[in-house]
């Protein structure tokens, strides 16, 4: 009897155990929230998303990577070729979050510090700051189509929630 009430109680130990486990929790059980380094390598104003809809896309490789930045130079006339970022794609993701096209200059998106990339249960959130210009603002009448691209660090996270300042979600990237 004493051995039957003991498996039970590993049994039950064990199975709340396994129900937790993807998920940190404090002592008051709230989820924990994990610090993730990001660096912004590049961000521009015309990155040809053609597009009005936010759009978020994983750079998996050096040549995809490379593909990219050609992308992005080929938008401006006469610019002379620059040096790709150093990126160990085995230990760190690539995004590019694009804005989407926008009708005058003034719209851009900047990483922000505060608060800062972290992982809260199953994903990562990234804080951007979504600038547009005020409505009373002279800005220039040019199309734009602004983009960040983000170096992020891999972490136990299985999608990446991209959101802005105000903490509205705007796009969630799968990881594979």
């Amino acid at each position: 009897m004493k051995i039957a009430a003991c498996l039970l109680l590993v049994v039950i130990g064990v199975g709340s155990a396994a129900c937790t486990a993807g998920t940190d929790r404090d002592d008051s059980g709230g989820v924990v929230e994990r610090p993730i380094v990001a660096e912004a390598l590049y961000s521009g104003t015309k990155c040809g998303h053609p597009n009005p809809e936010v759009a978020v896309s994983l750079v998996s490789d050096e040549a995809q990577l490379a593909k990219t930045y050609s992308g992005f130079r080929k938008q401006v006339l006469g610019l002379s070729p620059i040096a790709l970022p150093e990126v160990n794609f085995k230990h760190d993701l690539v995004l590019l979050v694009e804005m989407g096209q926008q009708p005058t200059l003034g719209f851009r998106l900047v990483l922000m510090d505060h608060p800062s990339p972290r992982i809260v249960a199953q994903h990562a959130e990234v804080t951007l700051e979504w600038i547009t210009p005020p409505l009373n603002m002279l800005v220039g009448e040019m199309l734009t189509s602004p983009c960040l691209l983000l170096k992020l660090a891999r972490g136990p996270y299985q999608e990446i929630w991209i959101k802005d300042h105000t903490g509205q979600r705007r796009a969630v990237l799968t990881v594979p």
